[in-house]
């Protein structure tokens, strides 16, 4: 649920970021201007995050989030209750009778492989969890970017976006009825 195709090495790099941070070491996003380059390749160039082949620009949204949370959006335990909310997601969709296997992989591998989906699902659940309306903060970085193309990220996919899957995402957030972040995300950098 947070390790969709795209985001094999930006995932993982989330959490090295806090603890790197927790040590009151500068991030490596910070350090090789990631924060820069992802809003000229990404948000100025009107592309999908997943789009740009370097995965420390492909972190830098994930990282905005966190930064707002534990500051001004004053919920730092965002990512906690996000993750949470994924594995009640996932148990719910659990079927009793299904083979259990321990390859953790090969059963992502086997459900659903458009990384759009899973994309759309964080954007859903992240703003349910934070009780912020965030989508135009994820318009920005191009999670909901119309279009198809293939990534390669240990092993193939295809993203395959429609106009469709945007608005019924868009709606599905405008029904929550949430209060818009107190600032523009994609300014925070550490």
């Amino acid at each position: 649920m947070f390790n969709w195709g795209g985001l094999g090495e930006v995932s993982n790099n989330l959490f090295s970021l806090y603890v790197t941070r927790s040590f009151n070491n500068p991030t490596r996003i910070s350090e090789q201007g990631n924060y820069k380059t992802a809003k000229e390749k990404i948000i100025d160039g009107k592309i999908s995050f997943l789009q740009d082949p370097d995965v420390f620009n492909r972190l830098v949204p994930f990282w905005q989030l966190q930064l707002y949370f534990e500051g001004v959006g004053k919920n730092p335990d965002f990512y906690p209750d996000l993750f949470e909310e994924f594995r009640n997601q996932a148990n719910s969709k659990s079927n009793v009778k299904q083979v259990k296997t321990t390859n953790w992989a090969q059963e992502r591998m086997q459900g659903e492989k458009n990384p759009a989906v899973h994309q759309l699902n964080f954007v859903k659940t992240a703003c349910e969890v934070s009780r912020v309306d965030l989508t135009d903060f994820f318009d920005k970085y191009g999670f909901f970017y119309v279009g198809e193309f293939e990534l390669d990220d240990y092993g193939k996919y295809t993203y395959s976006m429609t106009n469709e899957m945007v608005d019924a995402c868009k709606q599905a957030v405008r029904n929550m009825n949430l209060r818009k972040p107190a600032i523009d995300l994609t300014t925070l950098t550490d």
